[in-house]
């Protein structure tokens, strides 16, 4: 909880917004995230690691979203844990790139991010 409060107030300090994250456009909440994402600050980058997994696992799980992004649907949650002694994997089906994924990729190429992190604050390992 903490950590949504924290996205929602620091817009001021990201893309100079004095009001919550949730009333920035599109492209200012992109900035926001992203300028958050990537800051040298590691306890601020944790933040944003704790918001993308909890909304990954809700987002991922989702069968609306797993639908638009034409990806299949898990199967039923059986409500309890296995216990068997050997738990037999369930091994994904072969799968094409999916063109939407593919766009998405290519929209955060075309503003920068090609999947390198800055290494301007890496220390080098060579050096030491």
């Amino acid at each position: 909880m903490a950590a949504a409060f924290f996205f929602q107030i620091s817009p001021i300090l990201t893309v100079r917004r004095p009001y919550p994250a949730v009333w920035l456009s599109e492209e200012q909440l992109d900035r926001h995230a992203h300028k958050l994402a990537s800051t040298p600050t590691y306890l601020i980058r944790q933040i944003v690691v704790l918001l993308k997994l909890v909304g990954g696992l809700f987002w991922g799980q989702s069968n609306e979203v797993r639908t638009f992004l034409t990806l299949p649907s898990y199967p039923a949650d059986p409500g309890s844990r296995r216990t068997e002694k050997r738990v037999v994997p369930l091994l994904p089906a072969h799968r094409e790139p999916v063109p939407l994924l593919v766009q998405i990729g290519r929209r955060e190429e075309e503003r920068g991010r090609d999947g390198e992190r800055d290494h301007k604050h890496a220390v080098d390992v060579e050096s030491v």
